[in-house]
């Protein structure tokens, strides 16, 4: 039975953390105390309150005791199936009966040589011995060929099918987190995404399927090596058995431990990433404020906790591998005074044949053990990655109406929304129609409910209420071809890898006089080859000016632009206020404003505050009520 509980990185009252600025206490004081206050740096007063509620930065679901059996039939099944699986089994155990074959076989040579070097007078042993030397030197050539065969073939035809598997979860994987809803990535941080992408999937690529090849040879070898010993002498099996099953017990133990200790290593490893990813994306800022010794200190303090976990776990292998080495010395022992003091009728072939093999058993079963936990261990990645599929998908079902939406007319009726599913609603009974080619305004301060809204007409959440289109509810059509009839221009401008077709055109379905006029409309006079390499040096408005291309290119009628002139300069500004004005005449467009200069070239304006409308209409009756928040908002600018 597995229980679930999160574990989350926190930063709380109870933490230490080292404030950024800081005020005096005492204007006032004396020299003397202004030089211990200095010493004691870190005790003052910090200008930031630590808050009394715990802020849950990195919450992650932490699965508790043994990987189910569950998530090995999935892994298997993404392998190929039972029948593949045991033909790779299958042929193990061939290549080990050839190997023990051949071990046997080298006895029986040794055999033969000692009656030949011993025994010149019994010309019927000479003969018999010289016979068998003849036989070894034609049969056990063949053999060692034949196995070396079915090995290479065994290996490869295994990292085939672990190779599928690999491409089949991390595509099952990758399929479901872009199908998922909003909630999941307000949810999951990139850290934790990224985690799942990169550590998971690469044990699951190179080192689950070395685990299982390994772990495959060392059972067929350990069975092999014990059964060989035992057409020798039969009494080895009881030493053997019985202390097998205290290594057993032990392992039982083990697990236990060295399951939560793994999965605590991935979630401690997941804001490390997720730090990282933040630190680079902020690190203009980060110079500006100059609080480079403030992050180092704190990711410093995320790797710290990463590297405890992870030495932890290497600690709690190792203590267990110390278990199995005693385990094996023992045996060793045992087996040394059954064969060479208490036993002195075994011929010399077989006796060092049996010392040979229990040197052999020794490393397989110490190796079979190690690979058996380790295996357990690392079978906790595909415990993650399967957990991200099982996600709330999407629904991508519903009614594709052709030449749809025609006039473009947008009506909202009592739409409400929560994120959380709760009391408190983002938005709260939304009532509004937006007429066809009409030129539309959300002004609103920040966190009022802008983006959100504009969300909704893209069915990124779910809502309640009702959104109609051309008098069709968008809660009927599928959602890709709701989203395909729609164009946004994103604050934020995204920029793929690849070359400037593959940006402007992604989906490859225009023609490439289509995609230069709109090059030209943009002025973005820096390209001069559609197959030419997006540079990543790019500036933000050179990117915004290509995500307008994109929009331009594709001619929807719904075009939403969330607030493109945010961090573009003035000129950027004005150019790209002008190519919405003469290019997006005939479209219905819908934009979330923060600058309120071009606010008259609108002909509504919504303003928002706190998930409701508080003021629509024209931008120049608005702005005539002095009293009123948009009036107001202008002003401030």
């Amino acid at each position: 039975m597995q229980n679930s509980n999160p574990i989350h990185s926190k930063i709380n009252k109870n933490e230490e953390i080292k404030s950024i600025t800081y005020i005096k206490k005492d204007e006032t004081k004396s020299q003397k105390e202004e030089s211990t206050e200095e010493e004691n740096f870190d005790h003052e007063t910090p200008l930031i309150e630590k808050s009394k509620q715990t802020r849950e930065l990195y919450t992650e679901t932490k699965v508790q005791g043994k990987v189910q059996f569950d998530t090995y039939k999935k892994y298997f099944q993404a392998n190929g199936g039972l029948v593949k699986i045991v033909l790779v089994l299958l042929l193990t155990g061939i290549v080990q009966f050839l190997n023990s074959s051949i071990n046997k076989m080298e006895s029986v040579w040794i055999n033969a040589e000692q009656v030949l070097f011993t025994n010149r007078t019994d010309q019927e042993n000479l003969v018999e011995a010289n016979q068998k030397r003849h036989q070894m030197l034609i049969v056990l050539p063949i053999i060692i060929s034949i196995t070396t065969i079915l090995m290479l073939l065994n290996t490869c035809f295994f990292w085939v099918l672990a190779a599928k598997a690999s491409l089949k979860l991390h595509n099952l994987l990758f399929s479901n987190v872009v199908r998922s809803f909003m909630q999941f990535f307000d949810k999951n941080r990139i850290g934790i995404i990224l985690n799942r992408f990169s550590e998971d999937i690469l044990y699951i690529d190179e080192i689950v399927p070395l685990t299982f090849l390994h772990l495959m040879g060392y059972f067929a070898g350990t069975v092999g090596v014990v059964i060989l010993i035992a057409t020798v002498n039969a009494s080895f099996l009881i030493p053997c058995i019985v202390l097998n099953v205290l290594v057993i017990f032990i392992q039982m133990y083990y697990l236990k431990t060295g399951n939560a200790l793994k999965r605590l290593e991935f979630l401690t490893r997941s804001p490390l990433i997720g730090y990282i990813k933040a630190t680079l994306d902020g690190l203009p800022t980060i110079r500006m404020s100059k609080i480079q010794n403030t992050l180092r200190e704190e990711f410093d303090r995320h790797q710290d906790l990463y590297a405890s976990c992870s030495y932890m776990y290497k600690c709690c292998e190792k203590a267990f591998h110390f278990v199995i080495a005693t385990d094996e010395i023992i045996l060793l022992t045992f087996a040394i005074i059954l064969f060479l003091a208490l036993d002195d009728k075994t011929a010399t072939g077989k006796v060092g044949l049996v010392l040979s093999q229990i040197y052999r058993l020794t490393n397989t079963q110490h190796l079979l053990y190690r690979m058996v936990t380790r295996l357990e261990n690392q079978m906790t990645t595909v415990e993650r990655v399967l957990e991200y599929t099982k996600q709330k998908q999407e629904n991508k079902d519903g009614l594709v109406i052709e030449h749809w939406p025609k006039q473009c007319e947008i009506q909202f009726k009592n739409v409400n929304f929560s994120y959380k599913n709760d009391q408190h609603q983002v938005l709260k009974h939304l009532n509004f129609t937006i007429k066809n080619k009409e030129k539309v305004a959300i002004v609103g301060r920040s966190g009022s409910g802008k983006t959100t809204l504009i969300s909704t007409l893209a069915r990124l959440y779910d809502y309640e209420g009702n959104i109609f289109i051309d008098n069709v509810d968008i809660k009927t059509l599928p959602v890709d071809f709701l989203r395909s009839k729609i164009s946004v221009v994103p604050q934020e401008p995204t920029i793929f890898s690849g070359t400037l077709r593959e940006n402007i055109d992604p989906t490859k379905q225009h023609a490439d006089d289509d995609i230069w006029k709109t090059i030209k409309t943009v002025k973005l006079s820096l390209f001069q080859n559609l197959d030419e390499k997006i540079d990543a040096n790019l500036s933000v408005c050179q990117k915004q000016l290509i995500c307008l291309c994109r929009a331009l290119v594709r001619r929807d009628k719904i075009v939403i632009f969330d607030e493109i002139n945010a961090s573009v300069d003035s000129e950027t500004e004005a150019l790209i206020q002008k190519i919405i004005s003469e290019n997006f005449a005939e479209y219905t467009v819908i934009a979330i404003i923060h600058k309120l200069r071009y606010i008259l070239d609108f002909d509504l304006v919504l303003v928002v505050d706190k998930g409701v409308i508080i003021e629509s209409g024209s931008p120049s009756s608005l702005l005539k009520n002095k009293n009123g928040m948009l009036s107001n908002l202008f002003k401030r600018q």
